[in-house]
């Protein structure tokens, strides 16, 4: 959607995941529907069902934040893109492993690895949103964990790529 080094995408993401300012929602929107507009995009989703899956968070992070910011960014996401979509909460995060942020980029994919767990079957094609990607290491695993649940197809959808 945006590249993480933009100073305006960059505070957003922050006060959002680090500050919990709740008001920022409706800046998300209209992010997600500028972005959208801007560049023309036809969502491949677009005309099929899609349900969305949040990136879980690890439940001590939960109880320090008092909320997931991807769930909170997935829920702009249907009222921008996919109003009729299910938000769904099929993973779950399994405790252990530090929080990506804190590792190098090498050591992520490892790190990640076995982290998510699928409460149980699914099926159709999964929109699955985090806040940023930057390996791609968690999405890559979150996917994987979807489609071994059951999934069709996962799609990818974030505020920002950040290297």
């Amino acid at each position: 959607m945006g590249f993480y080094h933009s100073r305006p995408l960059r505070r957003l993401i922050a006060e959002l995941k680090f500050g919990g300012v709740t008001s920022l929602n409706l800046e998300v929107e209209r992010f997600l529907l500028d972005r959208a507009a801007s560049f023309g995009w036809e969502f491949p989703w677009q005309d099929a069902p899609m349900q969305i899956q949040p990136i879980p968070l690890s439940s001590s992070r939960i109880r320090e934040r008092g909320f997931n910011q991807s769930h909170t960014i997935a829920l702009r996401m249907r009222e921008a893109w996919l109003p009729h979509a299910e938000i769904m909460d099929v993973l779950e995060r399994l405790p252990g492993a530090p929080a990506q942020a804190t590792i190098d980029h090498e050591l992520r994919a490892s790190n990640i690895k076995g982290a998510f767990v699928a409460r149980r079957r699914i099926e159709g094609s999964i929109l699955l949103v985090d806040d940023v990607v930057t390996t791609g290491s968690t999405a890559a695993e979150g996917a994987r964990c979807l489609l071994g649940a059951g999934a069709d197809q996962v799609y990818l959808a974030t505020l920002a790529i950040g290297m």
